[in-house]
């Protein structure tokens, strides 16, 4: 017996939230598809809150989504420049410091939390806070694409050959309003980390 977990962690953090693939994969191996990935369930020591993102209300994401803040003994009580603690750290009325991670998470049954993005990739497009991963994946779920990257004003997208009747369309209807559409021949990826 095998058991796949998956660690919410980063270097600010450690073993605060964990999902257990293990049933996800059983249904799998039994012919049921699993929808999205397993929800997080919180390790005892750790303390969580979720910072609402009002301006995410606008139909892009859920109104429960909100960025994860973390403190207990397995976060990192700070770096090593003062000037980059207020900008991470927020500290309550209690004088408790809560790390600021950038992830969203959204309320799952039995008290665990769905992971629902990165704050970080939030940009206002025409009045409206839209999820640039959110949109790259909408755009590569429309088809006939092979590459795709997505900042605050526009998507740049290879398509793929031959280009079929109606792709540029779907594309366009994939993208919020305000969002400019750019057809490229390729995207300038660095050699060693594959970013635009």
């Amino acid at each position: 017996r095998v058991l796949l977990i998956d660690l919410l962690i980063s270097t600010e953090y450690w073993l605060s939230l964990y999902a257990d693939w293990t049933s996800y994969l059983q249904l799998e191996a039994s012919g049921v598809e699993s929808v999205g990935r397993p929800p997080f369930t919180v390790l005892p020591a750790a303390a969580i809150r979720l910072r609402p993102v009002q301006e995410l209300a606008n139909g892009y994401r859920s109104a429960l989504v909100g960025e994860l803040l973390l403190a207990g003994p397995m976060v990192s009580p700070g770096y090593t420049e003062a000037a980059q603690n207020s900008e991470v750290f927020e500290v309550d009325s209690a004088g408790v410091a809560w790390y600021c991670t950038k992830d969203c998470l959204e309320p799952a049954p039995e008290g665990r939390y769905a992971f629902a993005g990165r704050a970080g990739d939030l940009v206002k497009v025409g009045g409206l806070w839209v999820d640039l991963l959110e949109v790259e994946q909408r755009l590569r779920d429309a088809g006939g694409v092979d590459d795709v990257s997505v900042n605050s004003r526009e998507a740049a997208v290879v398509l793929r050959a031959p280009l079929q009747e109606g792709t540029i369309s779907r594309l366009r209807a994939a993208l919020p309003p305000d969002l400019g559409l750019a057809v490229v021949a390729a995207l300038p990826r660095h050699p060693a980390t594959g970013k635009v």
